[in-house]
């Protein structure tokens, strides 16, 4: 009735062991050079040049030798397309507040500083939408390495609704199609339904792992991300070592291609915008790759399809949240893995 080796039942579980640390910081000695206009500083080790905008603060260029990996620069993101069962819930109503957050921040603080054998960018950002802080630290080392940690302050009993989103995003070249990760998988999964996805190294082309549902909604995520690497066929790319588990993904194409869009701007008798009608065959195909890079994201819920929301541990209620996570380019013939190793014992 079966065949021999069926599995019947898996599971995994955490050895009681910690990660011992390098006691190192393994900087070298390096010389930052600086070239600062209106609109852009740009600072390089050698290894690595990367741009900051003047304006928005935003990282907006890293290269690692002759082309740019980021297409678009990365920024906070708080926002995910609504599943049909968010729909079901109101969620595109009650957390819009949450869709547009992140293109109105304002630039409150944008100052650089030296550090030991480093260089720091520090930004602060001030919204008309909530009362807080989002605030950044690029820490930039002479052995390529970029850390980013981001500091986000809500008041708790601010009135704010629960965010669908918390982490940054960014478009990356379309040459960086090759994806492999160490985290929940192969599938995708999410924060309440991961138990089927087991702990494990994975890779996988970025166009053969997106889940194509009938109405276009978020999919492909993957938790539990001790790193991800996307890179192109030479093996350069770009690399990203999370301080604790992520929660990432990777898209042919942007969120606003799967997001649920208004339609010809007039208003039902509800007084709410119509939704665009798209189906899993309009979603094209982009020469670029989203990344999403996430402390958190809200769980999926599906108790029903009609209201129910999701369950209280697997929101982001407002309130004060870090995360880190480093950012490595990849030239070609890097070994994602090895390097992600020494990151991790550093820290």
């Amino acid at each position: 009735m079966l065949p021999k080796g069926h599995e019947v039942a898996t599971g995994q579980f955490a050895l009681p062991v910690t990660r011992r640390s390098s006691g190192s910081s393994g900087l070298t000695a390096c010389s930052f050079s600086e070239l600062s206009t209106d609109d852009m500083l740009e600072m390089s080790s050698g290894i690595f040049v990367v741009g900051f905008e003047r304006r928005s603060g935003w990282l907006s260029h890293l290269r690692a030798g002759e082309s740019d990996l980021l297409l678009q620069p990365l920024r906070p993101n708080f926002w995910r397309a609504p599943t049909d069962n968010d729909l079901g819930n109101g969620m595109n109503e009650w957390a819009a507040l949450w869709q547009t957050a992140s293109g109105r921040l304002v630039l409150d603080n944008f100052s650089v500083q030296k550090k030991d054998k480093a260089r720091v960018v520090n930004t602060k950002y001030l919204s008309p939408d909530f009362q807080g802080a989002l605030e950044f630290s690029y820490t930039l080392r002479c052995d390529g390495t970029i850390r980013v940690d981001y500091a986000l302050t809500l008041s708790p009993d601010s009135g704010l609704p629960d965010l669908p989103r918390l982490g940054m995003q960014a478009v990356l070249s379309g040459d960086l199609w090759n994806l492999e990760w160490f985290g929940r998988g192969p599938h995708e999964s999410y924060a309440d339904r991961k138990t089927s996805a087991l702990i494990s190294r994975y890779s996988t082309d970025v166009r053969a792992q997106e889940h194509h549902y009938i109405r276009p909604q978020e999919n492909s995520n993957r938790t539990d991300v001790r790193w991800l690497a996307l890179t192109d066929e030479q093996g350069g790319g770009l690399l990203v070592v999370g301080d604790t588990p992520l929660s990432v993904s990777a898209w042919p194409y942007l969120q606003s291609d799967i997001d649920f869009t208004s339609g010809d701007g007039s208003e039902s008798a509800s007084g709410l915008v119509p939704v665009t009608t798209k189906h899993a065959i309009d979603v094209p195909i982009r020469d670029l790759v989203t990344v999403n890079i996430d402390h958190r994201q809200m769980g999926v819920g599906g108790d029903t399809s009609w209201g129910r929301p999701v369950h209280p541990p697997y929101r982001i209620q407002p309130g004060n949240y870090r995360y880190s996570f480093t950012l490595v380019p990849l030239i070609p013939g890097s070994e994602p893995a090895g390097k992600a190793r020494v990151i991790r014992t550093k820290e």
